[in-house]
């Protein structure tokens, strides 16, 4: 990856893609990843997916005391279109991920996913390792049953206000 500064990705930023929201209970940076203003049918995949790394590798732990060496992901998954996905982009970023991060995740919470993606979860979760599965949590569409899960996690004067938590998010409004 070539050497980038946060002003290389001011579009991005602008768009609201990754935000920073706080920490979870152990101290661990927490991602709101709006991934409905992903639009990525009108960016560049190689500059998309260096955005990524950069965010997360250069331009968080920034905001962080220490070093960070894992975090948790919240995505919010709802209005997703077509739009927001593009095959070059999707290999791209699971290959970084394979290569950066698969023990730096350590939570994702997958919220609006909607009743089907919920099912399907319900499906594909026994299948996968114990280790792959406990990482992964597609949330409750009921606010209630959904910040009964994340609390284990997550403080909810830290949840996203629009998720069903406290925080209101500047970046949002």
């Amino acid at each position: 990856m070539k050497k980038y500064t946060i002003d290389d990705f001011k579009f991005f930023i602008d768009e609201k893609i990754f935000i920073y929201v706080g920490e979870d209970k152990k101290g661990r940076p927490i991602i709101l990843n709006t991934a409905a203003n992903v639009k990525i049918q009108s960016y560049d995949p190689e500059l998309y997916s260096d955005f990524y790394i950069y965010w997360l590798e250069i331009f968080l732990p920034t905001k962080m005391r220490g070093h960070v060496d894992q975090l948790v992901i919240l995505a919010d998954v709802s209005n997703l279109s077509m739009e927001s996905f593009k095959l070059q982009v999707t290999r791209r970023n699971i290959s970084d991920n394979l290569k950066y991060g698969p023990e730096r995740q350590v939570k994702l919470y997958a919220m609006n996913a909607g009743n089907t993606a919920y099912f399907c979860w319900k499906l594909i979760k026994p299948l996968l390792p114990h280790k792959t599965h406990d990482k992964v949590m597609i949330t409750s569409t009921n606010i209630q049953e959904r910040i009964k899960e994340m609390s284990v996690d997550i403080d909810v004067e830290v949840i996203p206000s629009h998720l069903g938590g406290e925080n209101v998010l500047k970046e949002l409004q």
